[in-house]
């Protein structure tokens, strides 16, 4: 089963989130409780669902619940379900998303935003697989798989008081952590086609490609919106573009100010009183430049501005095992 996994919400080939999908995969064929780590705009959801999609749970429902979306007592309801009268303006019977996602998975995402309240009745729930309607006397029995999300420290949290210890060790059996994209930057280039091709399909655009010069910019920004952030900046660009290709001037202002910005630091570089090692400074701006491109060489070598047959050379001449 492991080595059939396909995620095909997730794009991408760098080694970092290689590892993350390794993983990943070897809980799949399982209902064991996965906790999928990760900044926000990493692509947690995505890969839940594609979790769900190769699981032999993959017929029944995935459901999504983003726990900071709702307020205290309407997530609670919104999980548990609640029986006619169970509170004002409860005028029916609804049916909690435990309910709706019986025989599939249910995804918590932002689990560390549930209120102490909540965690305690959800963990009745992991611990007896079963739960009431608010306002309910009967209990009802739950088939779901659990895969929780979250961009917070829930260790510090639990330190602060506001998560539950026995909670976490419940939901953390098999953790899973998405790399942020200024980690996985070999990945931009095919996020960016991906993008492309579908806003190209949403806005009736034929746009082929980007510049170079714009993808340069691309890979130099932090994105500390991660994928999120980028595929809103490349939706823009498409419905911007008057040409067959996206170019630097199709780019929001400060995606375009970071390059330069990089670039005019690099240009006023002033030798320190004390001096400086040409030497160890060489082999500071390669180490930078493979943890910029997730040790891919031909990526490195470029972002430096050498040759590839150049950049073996220094590797070799600093002694990197790469």
């Amino acid at each position: 089963m492991k080595g059939k996994c396909t995620f095909g919400h997730i794009i991408g080939k760098s080694p970092n989130l290689y590892k993350a999908l390794d993983l990943a995969r070897g809980a799949v064929c399982t209902d064991t409780n996965i906790l999928i780590l990760g900044e926000s705009g990493t692509g947690k959801e995505l890969l839940a669902l594609d979790i769900h999609l190769n699981s032999h749970r993959k017929a029944g429902p995935f459901v999504a619940v983003n726990c900071i979306a709702f307020p205290d007592n309407l997530l609670e309801s919104e999980l548990f379900g609640y029986e006619k009268g169970a509170f004002t303006g409860a005028e029916t019977t609804k049916p909690g998303r435990f309910e709706l996602a019986a025989g599939g998975t249910l995804f918590l995402d932002e689990i560390g935003d549930m209120s102490l309240h909540t965690q305690a009745r959800f963990l009745r729930v992991l611990q007896e697989k079963e739960y009431m309607h608010l306002g309910g006397t009967v209990n009802l029995k739950t088939n779901v798989r659990i895969i929780s999300a979250t961009n917070k420290d829930l260790y510090r949290l639990i330190d602060q008081g506001k998560f539950r210890e026995d909670l976490l060790y419940r939901i953390n059996t098999f953790p899973v952590t998405l790399p942020p994209l200024r980690k996985r930057k070999t990945d931009i280039p095919l996020l960016v086609i991906h993008f492309i091709m579908q806003f190209n399909a949403k806005v009736g655009k034929d746009i082929k490609g980007i510049s170079q010069n714009a993808q340069d910019c691309l890979m130099s920004y932090h994105w500390t919106g991660n994928i999120r952030e980028l595929q809103n900046v490349i939706e823009r660009a498409v419905i911007l573009s008057q040409d067959s290709v996206i170019t630097v001037d199709d780019l929001p202002g400060y995606i375009t100010k970071s390059q330069k910005t990089n670039k005019a630091s690099a240009a006023g570089f002033v030798i320190p009183p004390e001096g400086i090692s040409l030497e160890k400074l060489e082999r500071d701006i390669i180490t930078q430049a493979l943890k910029k491109c997730d040790y891919n060489k031909s990526q490195a070598a470029k972002l430096i501005g050498l040759s590839r047959s150049k950049f073996r050379y220094r590797l070799k001449k600093h002694h990197f095992k790469v």
